[in-house]
């Protein structure tokens, strides 16, 4: 199951390229939407962070019923569709190349006549009167992970290592994950943000995070020292 905050996050980005938005959406009754559906949708319980994305735009969101195929077969059909025509048979050497070759994808099959309504997509697409985004604040998606720091200063995230201040070391972390960067928060306290790398197996290395360790180690080695000189004296 994908966390909560997936379906908002993709929604913003789709509407951010088509400019706008529909006055009612209709979706699945799944738990990152609703958490107790109602007979009448609107007096259903919503998951909460849904309920203040929808809040936030000011649009309608509308249930499947439950039980009734037909109600949700035509998007069915468009899954179907990516499924075959993009993703079988392709080639793909990471989610940046799979996002760009979507992309190309998009354009070209929402440029052509479609096979049930003998429209173009892209132009039926303008007789939607969509709300404009434009003016609209941007809804910020923060996604939330626990990691722990290394006792060398790091956290992996996503295959690739990212630097932590030195007195971090060996703590809990949460990483609060947003528009293509993270910080780094401990006991509620942001102690560092990364703009999250592509690709796996590298290094984001910030050199301040170390500054002073040194000193700490020559301090510490020392007083061992003089304890072990004492230990020895007596």
């Amino acid at each position: 199951m994908f966390p909560d905050q997936v379906p908002c996050e993709c929604f913003s980005l789709f509407w951010w390229i088509f400019g706008g938005y529909t006055k009612e959406i209709l979706y699945d009754n799944m738990k990152q939407v609703v958490i107790t559906r109602a007979l009448k949708s609107t007096d259903s319980e919503w998951n909460k962070k849904f309920e203040d994305f929808f809040k936030h735009y000011g649009f309608i969101p509308r249930l499947c019923r439950p039980y009734r195929p037909q109600t949700k077969g035509k998007i069915e059909n468009t899954v179907g569709y990516v499924k075959r025509d993009f993703f079988l048979g392709g080639s793909f050497s990471s989610i940046a190349d799979i996002n760009n070759q979507a992309i190309t994808w998009l354009k070209r099959v929402n440029s052509s006549l479609h096979g049930t309504t003998h429209e173009i997509p892209l132009e039926r697409l303008k007789a939607e009167e969509l709300k404009p985004i434009d003016g609209v604040p941007e809804y910020l998606v923060i996604r939330e992970e626990t990691k722990t720091i290394s006792r060398d200063c790091f956290i992996s995230y996503l295959g690739n290592q990212y630097s932590v201040p030195y007195r971090f070391a060996g703590r809990e972390a949460t990483l609060a994950i947003f528009n293509g960067k993270f910080s780094v928060i401990v006991d509620g306290e942001s102690v560092c943000e990364h703009e999250i790398i592509s690709g796996s197996g590298r290094v984001s290395r910030v050199k301040e995070h170390f500054k002073g360790l040194m000193s700490e180690i020559m301090k510490e080695n020392n007083a061992s020292l003089n304890k072990s000189g004492q230990s020895i004296l007596k």
